[in-house]
């Protein structure tokens, strides 16, 4: 827009002096002032803008937490699965409550608890996947799944 005004302001000062051309150029100046005070204000925004981003940015601790945070899934969804395959494999699954009470169940609810957490170990290795269609689907699938079995095992009392 510098260059417009610029052009025009030239065109302006070729013309011979009147009132009507001193209230242009007056116009022109204004517009040039205006403009210089907009980039001020665009380089002020954008500054603020740079300094939160920066305070946004993460530490280098929390860098290094959410490097290791895939492969600590992965090893919990390991658990899992060991778990689960246990249950299925030996009818039996137990747990440890809030108290620390340890209940333990046999037969089919076993097998059922079992196949629910390895519904969970399989939703727990989907975590370090980036994000696609494919894992929201599958996600949702395995989410069906492990609650139906869920409820299955619940019904079975």
């Amino acid at each position: 827009m510098t260059t417009e005004i610029e052009s025009d302001r030239r065109l302006l000062e070729d013309l011979p002096p009147s009132a009507k051309k001193a209230r242009a150029l007056e116009i022109l100046a204004e517009m040039e002032g205006n403009e210089k005070r907009t980039d001020e204000i665009l380089r002020k925004r954008e500054l603020e803008f740079d300094i939160a981003l920066g305070k946004l940015a993460p530490s280098p601790l929390a860098e290094r937490i959410f490097r290791f945070l895939p492969w600590i899934a992965v090893i919990l969804a390991l658990v899992a699965l060991y778990t689960g395959i246990d249950a299925i494999w030996n009818a039996e699954y137990c747990s440890r409550g809030r108290s620390g009470v340890v209940s333990c169940t046999h037969g089919v609810r076993a097998r059922l608890e079992g196949g629910v957490a390895i519904a969970v170990a399989v939703f727990m290795a989907g975590i370090p996947i980036p994000s696609c269609r494919a894992k929201i689907v599958a996600s949702w699938l395995v989410g069906l799944a492990g609650a139906g079995l869920l409820i299955a095992s619940l019904l079975l009392r």
